[in-house]
């Protein structure tokens, strides 16, 4: 952005903010936590009022108030901006920084965010963390309707197995009032009286898992009793025919392959084309190449890369239908036996810290091999992955002259260079004392990593191998 000094006028110092608020908003939608951590840590700008969570009806007018920490100054204003259809505030040159926001009549239930964002010339602009707003109806409804497209309807039917569609669950008050959505209102929750056909999520879309009928049940919490709506989910029997229509595979240690899981494909026509893809975590084998077939089988690996829950899909296309059905794992870890880092910020580089310690394999580790492994290492709200290949390593030789063989006994893995922006390097060799245990030093430079809290919680992932120091446990 660049932004002329000389141009005083009220109306382009306006346009300035505005343009800056908005610029930030875009941008701080891409930036990772530790990103936008540096930048509010400690924050020029912060609302005060209201508090987060705080529960408005539509056409009450709110009082936002925003402080700026002291020495700092924004000679082009401040200003509120809100989520749509909230509108945005007048801008403020000087304190106090109390904005009147009429929330409009017409809003849906839902939560909405409030932004304080401010300009100095000729510096970038600046943004508040965001304060969260409920907005709910001060009176409950009498009656809850099931919609889709802003029909009433009485069943919902989704014809492919894998596809979603929205379930909207609309309001009707003693007033006469009809026709206000409810889905993003807090007091309504969802459930599925059979997961195995159907599922549903928070904001109401439902997905088909398999052919069958099952109910989808909307619960309005806030009225006195409950209200509740069952609404009838119909999946018709399907061309392509997958047994089963899911596959859960049980934890896995990262970076190795499951068994086999088997699935079978039946269609009631022939099919003269069949492709089989998956996507996410998973791979396949199958002889549906075979055509023409009314049959075919499809086998099913599970390979976690990283830890934690994990989904992904198993795409079929034929001449006749396309389906897809859900793939869900867990990428496990094996704990490290012991684990004891130290984190060490650096009084006269705040840009930069250093991590080093110890750390022991557990027993049923398989032993680490950096240079083939993606590391993981996380720092409170600071993470930063080395994917394997990256390490580089050598011999130590306990004694001068002496032969050895390259492996993770006794070779010294380094990695130095850049990763996502920042200066890293790390070491990775043994102590001496056994196969098992290991030392590690890691030294970051990056301008995000200022503000990091110390302590902080610590991770190192090596492989499937993990430890994890929390605060509260040094």
């Amino acid at each position: 952005m660049i932004i002329n000094d000389k141009i005083n006028s009220k109306v382009d110092g306006e346009l300035r903010l505005i343009v800056a608020m908005i610029s930030l908003i875009i941008i701080s939608l891409f930036l990772p936590s530790r990103f936008v951590l540096a930048q509010q840590n400690p924050p020029s700008l912060k609302i005060t009022s209201p508090a987060d969570g705080t529960i408005v009806a539509p056409g009450q007018t709110i009082v936002v108030k925003v402080e700026i920490a002291a020495g700092v100054t924004f000679p082009s204003g401040v200003a509120i901006v809100a989520e749509k259809p909230i509108p945005m505030s007048n801008i403020k040159i000087s304190p106090p920084y109390n904005f009147f926001i009429q929330i409009p009549k017409d809003i849906q239930p839902g939560k909405y965010n409030l932004t304080a964002g401010g300009l100095a010339p000729p510096k970038d602009g600046v943004d508040s963390n965001p304060v969260s707003i409920d907005v709910e109806f001060s009176d409950n409804p009498i009656k809850l309707q099931a919609g889709f497209g802003n029909n009433v309807i009485s069943e919902l039917s989704i014809d492919r197995v894998g596809e979603e569609l929205p379930l909207q669950i609309l309001g009707v008050y003693s007033s006469g009032t009809f026709g206000f959505e409810l889905n993003g209102s807090s007091y309504l929750s969802f459930s599925s009286s059979n997961t195995a056909i159907a599922t549903v999520d928070s904001t109401g879309m439902v997905s088909a898992v398999s052919p069958g009928n099952a109910t989808v049940i909307a619960t309005y919490s806030h009225a006195n009793p409950p209200l509740k709506l069952i609404v009838p989910i119909i999946v018709p029997p399907q061309v392509i025919t997958l047994s089963p229509w899911f596959l859960s595979f049980d934890p896995l240690p990262v970076g190795r392959t499951s068994d086999t899981q088997i699935v079978t494909l039946t269609s009631t026509k022939q099919l003269n084309k069949i492709k089989i893809s998956t996507a996410g975590y998973f791979s396949e084998m199958d002889n549906c190449s075979v055509v023409p077939t009314t049959t075919c089988s499809i086998n099913v690996k599970f390979s976690p890369s990283r830890a934690g829950s994990l989904s992904g899909n198993l795409n079929i296309d034929t001449d006749w239908d396309s389906t897809s059905i859900n793939l869900t794992g867990t990428g496990a870890v094996i704990p490290f036996a012991a684990f004891n880092p130290t984190l060490t910020s650096n009084d006269e580089n705040p840009y930069q810290l250093s991590v080093k310690g110890t750390f022991t394999l557990g027993q049923a580790s398989k032993g680490i091999d950096p240079q083939n492994e993606n590391i993981i290492l996380t720092i409170g709200t600071f993470s930063v992955t080395i994917p394997k290949s990256s390490f580089k390593k050598y011999l130590i030789f306990p004694d001068q002259g002496e032969a050895g063989t390259i492996s993770s006994n006794n070779a010294k893995f380094y990695f130095e260079g850049h990763i996502d922006k920042v200066n890293l390097n790390m070491t990775i060799e043994p102590t001496g004392q056994g196969n098992s245990n290991y030392k590690f030093d890691v030294n970051a430079t990056d301008p995000y990593l200022l503000g990091l809290d110390n302590p902080a919680a610590i991770s190192l992932l090596i492989g499937d191998n993990m430890g994890v120091l929390n605060p509260s446990s040094r």
